[in-house]
């Protein structure tokens, strides 16, 4: 049998539940963070995006997540070396 629309007498089988989640997102190529942390940081204080995606970071493991990312965010990098590449989110 078909589904009845809902009336004033019958109440509806289900619940339907529509969820919106928006995300303010910045997406920057960096080419090369080390020499640009600064004005990084002011970037990121101006926007406050909750969601950074960053290409061409140009770092390895010998620099920290500290030294080049504002607190606050969960860092989830890709590092190539300091020639080229690497990416964080």
């Amino acid at each position: 049998t078909p589904l009845k629309a809902p009336n004033s007498s019958t109440r509806a089988p289900y619940k339907k539940v529509k969820k919106v989640t928006s995300y303010e997102v910045l997406s920057v190529n960096l080419n090369g963070i080390r020499s640009k942390v600064q004005v990084f940081h002011e970037m990121v204080s101006s926007e406050n995006p909750d969601i950074i995606f960053c290409q061409e970071t140009r770092v390895d493991s010998s620099i920290s997540n500290s030294e080049i990312f504002p607190p606050g965010y969960t860092i989830y990098r890709r590092d190539r070396d300091l020639h080229g590449g690497g990416v964080s989110a």
